[in-house]
Parts: C-alpha cells; structure tokens; sequence
C-alpha cells in the first residue's frame, strides 16, 4: 500500500461513534485472471487512462532504478534454482519470540495467515481507528511499515485478508491514508485461499465491513494488470 499525504478531517481514532464522512478514492491493482472481467463486459473501453505511481521524484532517479532493476534481471537469468536455494538459506532467520508478542499473542492468532511468517512489534501498524479500548488485541494486524532511504513515499506491507481481518484492513487503508493498494497475489492459487474477496469486483456494487463502505467505481483490464478504482 502506498501511503499519501492526505488528511483526515474529523476522525477520532479512539472514539467513533459517527460513519466516517469523508470518503476517498482507492487505486487497486492486481495480475489480471482468465476468470476476471474484461472492462467490455464492464461497459467501459480499454483507452481509458490510468494513474500510475513513480518510486522516484526525477528522470534521473528513475533511470538510477531501470538500471538497478536491468542488472538485477540479467543476474538472476544467470542463476540456478540450485543458486536461489542457497542465497535463499542464507537469508536471516527468524526474528526472536520477543520481538514478535503481538503476533506470538494468543488472542492474535485467527488474524494471523501464516504461522511461519512474523510481525515485527518494532514496525508493525497499530490500529487506533475504531480500536476497541476495553479490547486490547483490536489494535493488531499482520502489516508492517517499510521506509529505506531510496523510496520517496512510505510502504506498508501485509498479508492477504482473511475473512476475520477485512474490517481491520479497511481500518488500516482509512487509518493510514493509504489511497494505492497493489495485490501481488490472485485470491487462489493451486487450490488454495491466498486472499479472500475483500473489495467488490463487480459494477454498482458495494461491501460494508464495520463502519466502513467500500464501492466499486471502475475497472480498467490491460492483460497483465486489472486496476480497480475504489470509494471508501
């Protein structure tokens, strides 16, 4: 998720009893599947313009980054999958249990995917929007924040949704102003749940999760990506 610079107008974390009034705009973009509609079948045409996002502010950075990137690629052509494991294993392990207590917390457990994959406590995103104060295991989710010196913006990465963490990932977007999400993953794959259907997909369609709605806009399909404008 990309994070911007928008404010929040209105919004008490701690105490909410009120919808959000507000709304904004959410770019979703993920690999496009042979069962995703077409924007044809959506009664929109694959001419319409689409945002992008730069990692960098110049021409000079970006072509810093192309760079990076090409050598990148003709290395790793170079290399075996024999290569990969190795370099792989030589990644470090996990980080100790306590560093991890939110995740290692018992009453966190069901918001967690995978059990092998850690939340950093130093990094992790901490729920303040609509968090339950009586409640204290209503302020996690499986994100952490991401910022290095060569990123313009601030990055959050987190696992796919479950069906019990929907609501706390719209609380997350809203929360941290994110208006760009990227799904690097398809909802199934080999048979098995990677995501579940968090946003809606289809025209006039709308999905509500706790006090926050999200309404489908439009959707763009260019073969290999599917961007999806989102209300929330």
């Amino acid at each position: 998720m990309v994070k911007s610079e928008r404010s929040l107008i209105g919004l008490d974390g701690e105490s909410q009893n009120e919808y959000p009034r507000n709304t904004r705009n959410i770019l979703l973009e993920n690999k496009s599947s042979e069962n995703q509609r077409s924007p044809k079948d959506s009664g929109m045409d694959e001419s319409e313009t689409k945002e992008s996002v730069s990692l960098a502010e110049d021409e000079e950075q970006r072509d810093t980054y192309r760079k990076l990137f090409k050598d990148l690629a003709m290395v790793s052509q170079k290399m075996t999958l024999d290569d990969f494991k190795y370099e792989f294993s030589e990644l470090p392990g996990d980080p100790p249990s306590e560093q991890c207590m939110a995740f290692n917390n018992g009453a966190n457990s069901r918001k967690n995917r995978y059990f092998n994959i850690p939340c950093l406590d130093s990094s992790r995103v901490r729920l303040t929007f609509m968090a339950q104060k009586t409640n204290p295991s209503s302020d996690y989710i499986h994100a952490n924040h991401i910022k290095s010196p060569f990123l313009k913006r601030g990055y959050i990465l987190t696992q796919g949704p479950k069906k019990e963490t929907i609501a706390d990932f719209w609380r997350m977007v809203w929360q941290e102003r994110s208006n760009a999400i990227v799904m690097l993953c398809q909802f199934v794959e080999t048979n098995r749940e990677k995501c579940c259907e968090y946003f809606p997909r289809n025209a006039n369609s709308t999905l509500r999760f706790d006090k926050l709605t999200v309404t489908f806009e439009e959707a763009t399909n260019n073969k290999m990506i599917v961007s999806t404008r989102l209300n929330l």
